[in-house]
């Protein structure tokens, strides 16, 4: 099973992330993330299928948008879960990346 699915839509990248973030599949996320990142001018993390992000995912997403940033690469969120924006505010890192109005890749 893959950790992290790429997928080509338009000219975006979307990086689907697993159900459960944790300290356990964090580094092979960020791989994915990262590797979309250096691939495209526009990346989109569909967050729609996460059921649990712990602290470190939360941390690769964070460290993915600043990264999109130094390389000029639009990073959007997509199908916040209510599981997934619920950590992000919890661990005050809603204010690096962008809740509301995430790209569409339709």
């Amino acid at each position: 099973m893959r950790l992290a699915e790429r997928v080509r839509a338009q000219d975006h990248l979307v990086v689907v992330a697993p159900a459960r973030v944790d300290a356990s599949n964090a580094h092979e996320f960020r791989l994915a993330l990262y590797d979309a990142l250096e691939r495209r001018a526009s990346v989109i993390v569909d967050l729609s299928g996460v059921e649990q992000l712990h602290a470190a995912g939360a941390a690769v997403l964070v460290g993915a948008a600043r990264r999109a940033l130094v390389e000029g690469v639009a990073l959007g969120l997509r199908g916040v879960s209510s599981a997934a924006a619920t950590s992000l505010t919890r661990c005050g890192l809603s204010r690096w990346l962008s809740l509301a109005g995430s790209i569409s890749a339709t």
